[in-house]
């Protein structure tokens, strides 16, 4: 046994190493996950919300239901407005994209997609064009179109 021992000794250091660091690795996973960080996995570089997001409150982010084609107005007075916007990665930046929305517009509901890259807005009045390109365009992302059906 100490020849095997001998003879592999610089086998069984680095594999000591290796298992501490994967140790490490999943504690750490696991005190940021109790803390609310999130793995999204995003290039959050590239994100608006980069360095203020991944808040544990924010856990349905992702939780984004299209609406159907035919069933986009629930009433016949509300406006749907479909924005195509450039530069959504994460659950986090739809709801920095959601929360903008809200902020600037009376609306009655908002949900964006990074998938399909689109928000789905639902008001009562039509959203002003410009104000909301801009209001996009200084959040970091980049409003591309708008459809109102």
């Amino acid at each position: 046994m100490l020849t095997f021992i001998a003879k592999n000794i610089a086998t069984i250091i680095i594999s000591a190493i290796l298992l501490c660091i994967v140790i490490a690795i999943i504690v750490k996973l696991k005190k940021d996950k109790e803390k609310g960080k999130s793995l999204c996995g995003g290039n959050c570089s590239h994100c608006a919300c980069a360095g203020t997001c991944h808040s544990a409150g924010n856990a349905n982010a992702n939780n984004f239901t299209k609406p159907q084609e035919k069933n986009l107005s629930s009433q016949k007075d509300e406006i749907v407005t479909v924005v195509k916007i450039d530069g959504m990665v994460c659950g986090m930046c739809e709801s920095h994209i959601n929360d903008v929305i809200r902020n600037n517009f009376k609306v009655k509901k908002v949900s964006s997609s990074a998938k399909t890259g689109e928000a789905f807005i639902t008001s009562l009045q039509p959203i002003d064009e410009k104000l909301l390109e801009n209001v996009i365009n200084n959040t970091g992302y980049k409003f591309i179109s708008i459809d109102k059906r």
